[in-house]
């Protein structure tokens, strides 16, 4: 069983875990609220043909009841809401549910979420707040212990929201861990007049907060494991089996919307020489290097990828030859800048091809690869270490 096959396995049975821990939360999560239910208006009871109550219960009875059947009704919506979180491994789709869910449950206003990437970087994620209101999300450090900070707000004449906006009055941090590490911070908020969030409050949020971070947690290595599927490991461009789903995916939308669509093929001239003379170590450095630099000079809508040993394909759409070409030009240029480790410098042959009409991936490729195998055979080879051929030694043009 591959690695992808193990995280996916993995994330499975964490899931199972998270749905089960989810009943446990839930009644800790209603008992804050129940006092604040009993303030509600309640249901009128079913009365009889004549007008006079079927039953006559005293009102300390009524009050219980209607208590308790409010305390139930919001019970069974917040086990949905959870319920909810559960339910998917899509971060993106994660994320909105986990906010207004917050919002919700805690009888808010509105929410945030700052998560932290693998870089460290902290990305906001914000629920029924403006663009201007950007909420603090300090006092919950990685090494704080306290179980959340309430915060309230004061604001300077000169800074009041317009009039037609209820300013935020209180916030409510509380940290989200997923059982291993810190990976960020849940925060509700109220409008209007301050609100002082009791120990129950804190406690509830804290718990909701527990249950999002597992369920976060899932979604982020279920993408994890989506990501190594398709992604080369040692090149960090996508793999062969992402390349050619990808291209047919393209072929088929450039061919329905009229756009272009150019493939740009290359690999490394000498490898195996590069393997026999400084060993197969020096020839993966030599790979991952031209990896790195590929990935630095396509754009954000190229899909780069090695497609064999030494071969690597760049799929471009919207983009013509012309533009195959000036991104070959920005990858020899960057590999002239600087030696590739023990291999030195590296020397490319290229191909590439326009999409024609009524044209099939697979016919697109071996076009752009007839033009690499066109290119070796001429010996007319793409030399960083020759600025002043990268012109003259450009693959050929296509017929017209």
């Amino acid at each position: 069983m591959g690695a992808p096959a193990v995280w996916l396995a993995v994330t499975c049975v964490v899931v199972a875990g998270t749905m089960l821990a989810v009943a446990l939360v839930l009644a800790r999560v209603a008992r804050p609220h129940a006092a604040a239910e009993r303030s509600r208006p309640r249901r009128r009871r079913a009365q009889s043909p004549g007008g006079s109550p079927r039953h006559a219960p005293s009102p300390v009875s009524t009050r219980a009841d209607g208590a308790r059947a409010d305390a139930a009704e919001s019970e069974l919506l917040r086990a949905r809401q959870l319920a909810a979180l559960v339910g998917t491994l899509d971060l993106e789709e994660l994320l909105p549910r986990v906010l207004e869910a917050a919002t919700a449950a805690s009888f808010a206003d509105a929410a945030a979420l700052a998560l932290r990437g693998d870089d460290g970087q902290a990305a906001l994620h914000t629920h029924n707040l403006s663009a201007d209101e950007t909420p603090p999300l300090g006092g919950m450090e990685t090494d704080s212990r306290a179980q959340g900070v309430a915060i309230h707000y004061r604001y300077p004449t000169s800074r009041l929201p317009p009039e037609h906006i209820e300013r935020i009055a209180t916030g409510l941090v509380v940290p989200l861990d997923d059982g291993e590490q810190r990976i960020g911070q849940l925060a509700v908020y109220w409008r209007g007049e301050r609100h002082e969030p009791s120990d129950g409050e804190l406690s509830a949020l804290a718990d909701f907060a527990m249950s999002c971070a597992r369920a976060i947690g899932n979604a982020r290595r279920f993408e994890r494991s989506q990501r190594l599927a398709i992604t080369d490991g040692l090149t960090g461009v996508y793999n062969r089996r992402y390349f050619h789903e990808t291209l047919a995916r393209e072929v088929k939308r450039a061919q329905r919307y009229g756009r272009a669509l150019a493939l740009l093929v290359f690999d490394l001239d000498g490898f195996k020489r590069i393997n026999d003379e400084h060993g197969h170590l020096a020839g993966d450095e030599a790979l991952a290097e031209l990896g790195e630099r590929l990935r630095a000079v396509v754009r954000a809508a190229d899909v780069a990828c090695r497609t064999g040993g030494d071969e690597f394909a760049v799929i471009l759409p919207e983009a013509r030859h012309f533009d195959a070409e000036q991104l070959l030009e920005r990858l020899v240029k960057s590999l002239s800048e600087r030696p590739a480790g023990r291999a030195g410098r590296l020397r490319l042959s290229a191909g590439a091809a326009e999409l024609r009409h009524d044209e099939d991936g697979l016919s697109l490729f071996q076009r752009a690869d007839e033009q690499l195998m066109a290119t070796k055979r001429r010996g007319r080879l793409i030399e960083p270490d020759r600025p002043s051929g990268v012109r003259s030694l450009r693959f050929p043009r296509p017929a017209a």
